[in-house]
């Protein structure tokens, strides 16, 4: 993308890195970014469920779910995996679009652009930007 582009980011965040970091600020430098991030509410909390099999499609590892330790460290994980997520966004002023697969996406994002619609006049002080 050359300069003055619009770019939206569609993803799960899976695998975001340091690279990531260093490819959205490129992108970030000379481009107005946004991101929608398809979060899968499965991923959230890991269900307990017993002995399971996960995969990611490349690889598949089993699991004793009903383990409450491991429920905790896997949440614990996930927490601080979205924090990294919201600190990437905010030091790169990347608006998000959390979007989950379980809803119409069409709604959510009516919802979403409504909701900033509303923020943005309110700040505003219920003047039209």
């Amino acid at each position: 993308v050359a300069h003055d582009g619009l770019i939206c980011v569609i993803s799960d965040m899976d695998g975001i890195d340091d690279e990531t970091g260093r490819l959205v600020t490129r992108l970030c430098a000379h481009n107005d970014v946004f991101a929608v991030f398809v979060q899968d509410p499965l991923e959230q909390e890991l269900p307990d469920v017993g002995r399971a099999i996960f995969s990611s499609g490349r690889a598949q590892i089993e699991v004793d779910a009903s383990v409450a330790s491991l429920r905790q460290r896997f949440h614990a994980e996930r927490m601080a995996w979205r924090q990294n997520l919201a600190e990437l966004s905010r030091s790169r002023a990347i608006p998000v679009l959390p979007i989950s697969p379980d809803r119409d996406v069409a709604a959510q994002l009516r919802e979403l652009i409504g909701r900033q619609q509303a923020q943005k006049r309110a700040s505003a002080g219920g003047r039209a930007p």
